[in-house]
């Protein structure tokens, strides 16, 4: 069907009649949705006719649906959502709409450990889904299913915090109890110290030079990734959408800005010749203290005050999970800054006491002066280079302090009182750990092959995908671009393989076994929580993958819609347009014919939707 036709059809199933469709909303609305999508919508905004004033404010699929639902305030009417509308009457009433506008598959990756190019399988190609690890005094732990390694890995629960999960049952499961969080667990310190119990095949410790985990990268708490990766693996949600702001923090790190996993790794090389370039401070006596502890104490814990080592090789930590945000609205020249500091240059600059920051003490331990600290400067003065290991104030036990803390504020310019980034969202830059491998790689060492390439991706998950080949012996999640991006150390990097739902087998993320979720029944039945009775083959689906949404709490012929977002869903209702875009924005095409054609409507899924979650896949949309 030619384009414009296919428009026009989709206007008028829609209610959009011509006359009609110059009738803009006047309020000029920044849609609230799924930050996974806001790129495919800030495209089809651009490209859509008589979209009119609209914008794209992103901010998480819950967002999008509480505008919908409080639209005196925003009257927002659709909202791109990377799941369909929760239970319950407000938010999904009988007029209730969905378009399933694509498919998303979670990357588990990891470094390649034989070699090859492009990475083949082996040993450890597969993260554990049913094997039995021994730890501690003679205990032992059998995984569950595929969700087992990562949730204690990420976030320290085990099945006794998880609760009763059916394995086959693709719906949202029952979260973790996040009072049951135990990320110093013996079970998470043996999976994270023995490389080998990290994967299905246990001659996986005997097949590469890996000894541990070194790093478990994550996408931040406000991606719709994160979103996806924590309702598939029955994780608590983050504290921000709770009642309580500080209800939930699933992630053995804390927040964005935090490092609080108490599971700690040495920082590595110098970050001068070789190693990682962010780092936080060792305990020194009562004076260092970690940037990102939110606790009030200046200490952490995690080495004795007594640990002194000679200035010249004092290094210190990071922790197991670091969250990898790179900063959006900001240049690469800004964010990546490679500018070395020029050694022992320093000079105070702000700290904002409004930050999380430590209110009174400088990343070098010492007390601010007026609100001010010394920080590192190149060697036209400007605060945003990048600092290493032995660059310091060269001021007595000050010397003792990992230079490479400095790199964790992202700074830039000449300014003292105003040289803290912020990122699109007016937020300051404090936990720039996406530094880590700007310019230098992981060096070869006992236990630890050498990094590849270093990494300046403009983007999350293409910065994940780089880190765990800089980083050997690391792993991250992400979307799939991570390990699609061809770019990044000859495409050495490789997507593990996560277990089926009935744990038969496992399977590698690709289109077609992402695709498979929607040729399978939702509504299985278990008996054990192991055995499954399908309505359709389990053998090709790729367990960590969902469903794209375009939503719409009152129907998107509702008569009181603004008709620029009418507009707008009708542009999304045709498959000619909204197909190059997913493909563009490394998503996964609905297998034709399933999907919506020019103009397809949605009937609701019935009266008061107690079944909103349960989403039949035998057709395209709710």
């Amino acid at each position: 069907m030619n384009k414009k036709l296919a428009i026009a059809s989709a206007m008028l199933a829609l209610g959009v009649g011509s006359s009609a469709v110059h009738a803009l909303d006047p309020n000029g609305v920044a849609l609230a949705g799924s930050d996974t999508l806001f790129d495919v919508t800030t495209d089809m905004i651009h490209m859509c006719p008589n979209a009119g004033t609209l914008s794209y404010a992103g901010g998480g699929s819950g967002a999008g649906e509480n505008a919908m639902t409080s639209r005196g305030t925003t009257h927002q009417y659709i909202a791109p959502m990377s799941r369909f509308l929760g239970t319950g009457p407000t938010k999904c009433p009988t007029t209730a709409q969905g378009y399933n506008i694509g498919l998303d598959g979670i990357s588990i990756v990891r470094k390649q450990g034989n070699g090859a190019t492009p990475p083949v399988a082996n040993a450890c190609d597969t993260a554990a889904y049913t094997r039995t690890i021994s730890y501690g005094s003679g205990l032992s732990y059998t995984f569950r299913d595929f969700r087992d390694v990562l949730r204690i890995v990420y976030g320290g629960f085990d099945n006794a915090a998880s609760g009763a999960i059916l394995a086959c049952d693709v719906r949202e499961p029952t979260r973790a109890d996040i009072s049951k969080q135990n990320c110093n667990s013996p079970l998470r310190q043996a999976i994270v110290n023995n490389w080998g119990n990290l994967f299905q095949d246990a001659t996986c410790a005997n097949s590469e030079t890996c000894t541990q985990l070194k790093h478990a990268f994550r996408r931040s708490d406000r991606s719709g990734t994160t979103d996806t990766f924590l309702t598939l693996l029955a994780m608590p949600k983050v504290g921000r959408i709770q009642p309580s702001p500080t209800a939930n923090k699933p992630f053995c790190n804390g927040d964005d800005q935090e490092d609080n996993d108490p599971i700690r790794r040495a920082c590595s090389g110098d970050g001068y010749a070789a190693g990682e370039q962010v780092c936080q401070p060792r305990d020194i006596g009562a004076k260092a203290f970690d940037l990102t502890d939110q606790s009030g104490s200046l200490t952490k814990g995690s080495v004795l005050a007594t640990d002194y080592e000679p200035a010249t090789q004092f290094t210190g930590d990071l922790g197991v999970v670091q969250d990898i945000l790179v900063p959006e609205g900001v240049s690469a020249a800004v964010s990546h800054n490679v500018t070395a500091c020029s050694f022992s240059k320093f000079a105070l600059t702000h700290m904002d006491p409004a930050s999380k920051v430590h209110a009174t003490r400088c990343p070098n331990g010492t007390s601010q002066v007026l609100q001010k600290c010394l920080y590192p400067q190149d060697a036209s003065g400007n605060f945003g280079c990048l600092s290493w290991a032995a660059n310091h104030p060269l001021i007595g036990e000050l010397k003792k302090i990992d230079g490479r803390v400095y790199n964790l504020i992202l700074r830039s310019g000449l300014d003292p009182d105003s040289n803290i980034v912020k990122d699109k969202n007016s937020e300051q830059v404090l936990g720039a750990f996406y530094r880590m491998h700007d310019t230098l790689v992981i060096p070869a060492s006992t236990g630890v092959p050498a990094g590849g390439v270093a990494c300046t991706e403009s983007d999350s998950t293409r910065q994940i995908g780089c880190l765990v080949q800089a980083s050997p012996c690391s792993i991250g999640f992400a979307g799939r671009e991570a390990a699609d991006n061809a770019a990044v150390g000859n495409n050495d990097v490789l997507a593990l393989k996560v277990g089926l739902p009935d744990n038969s087998t496992a399977i590698k993320p690709t289109d077609a076994t992402i695709q498979q979720l929607l040729a399978v029944d939702p509504l299985w039945t278990s008996s054990s929580g192991t055995a499954c009775t399908a309505g359709g083959t389990l053998s090709t689906r790729y367990s960590l993958a969902r469903r794209l949404w375009l939503n719409s709490v009152d129907g998107f012929a509702d008569a009181n819609a603004a008709t620029d977002q009418k507009a707008l869903a009708a542009c999304f209702a045709d498959r000619g347009l909204v197909d190059p875009l997913i493909t563009k924005w490394g998503f996964t095409l609905l297998p034709q014919p399933a999907g919506l054609s020019a103009g397809q409507t949605c009937a609701s899924v019935g009266p008061g939707n107690a079944n909103c979650a349960l989403l039949p896949i035998s057709q395209p949309c709710l």
